[in-house]
C-alpha cells in the first residue's frame, strides 16, 4: 500500500480538481442533453442538484430560477472535484496512475457506475428528489460513461503533466 506525501498531495489535489472539473461539465452537459431528448426542461437537472443544498422546495416552479440553476451549477461542479481528488487517489495509491489505458478506463467506469449506485442507495434516502430523475439516463448512463469514463480518459490524456514519481 502507498501512502500520500505532502508533495504528491499537491499533484494529486490539482489532477484530481482538473479532472473532475472538466468531467463535470461534460457530465452537466450529458444531462441537459438527455433532459432536452426527453423532452423535459433543458436545465432541469441544474435544479433537481441545486435542491440538494436549498431543499426540495427549489424544484418548485415559484422559486427563483437563478437561485436553483446557480447553486445546482455550484454544487456539481464542488462534488466533481471532490470525486476527481478521490479517483485520482485512488489510481495513486493502487499504484494505477501510470498504469495501462485501458485499465484506467474500465478503473473509471467502475468508478461511475459506483457514483451512480451510491447516489441513488445512500443519496436518495436523504434527498429523495434524486428518485425524481431518469434513472437510465440521467443515472446509469451519465454517471457511469459522462462522468466515469470521462475523467478515466482525462487522467489518460493529461496524466503526463500531473505524474508523481
Amino acid at each position: 500500500m502507498r501512502f500520500i506525501h505532502s508533495g504528491d498531495a499537491k499533484q494529486l489535489f490539482g489532477e484530481g480538481i482538473t479532472t473532475g472539473l472538466l468531467a463535470g461539465i461534460i457530465f452537466a452537459a450529458a444531462l441537459m442533453l438527455f433532459n432536452a431528448i426527453l423532452g423535459w426542461p433543458l436545465l432541469g437537472p441544474l435544479r433537481v442538484i441545486g435542491s440538494l443544498a436549498l431543499g426540495p422546495e427549489a424544484l418548485r416552479p415559484d422559486y427563483p430560477t437563478s437561485v436553483a440553476l446557480w447553486t445546482g451549477a455550484a454544487v456539481l461542479l464542488i462534488l466533481s472535484m471532490f470525486f476527481g481528488i478521490v479517483f485520482v487517489s485512488g489510481l495513486y495509491l493502487a499504484g494505477q496512475l501510470t498504469g495501462q489505458r485501458d485499465k484506467i478506463l474500465a478503473q473509471g467506469i467502475i468508478f461511475g457506475f459506483t457514483l451512480w449506485l451510491v447516489n441513488i442507495l445512500l443519496g436518495s434516502a436523504g434527498f429523495p428528489q434524486l428518485l425524481r430523475i431518469n434513472q437510465f439516463w440521467h443515472g446509469f448512463v451519465a454517471h457511469t460513461f459522462f462522468f466515469g469514463a470521462v475523467i478515466a480518459w482525462l487522467v489518460v490524456k493529461f496524466r503526463r503533466f500531473f505524474i508523481v514519481k
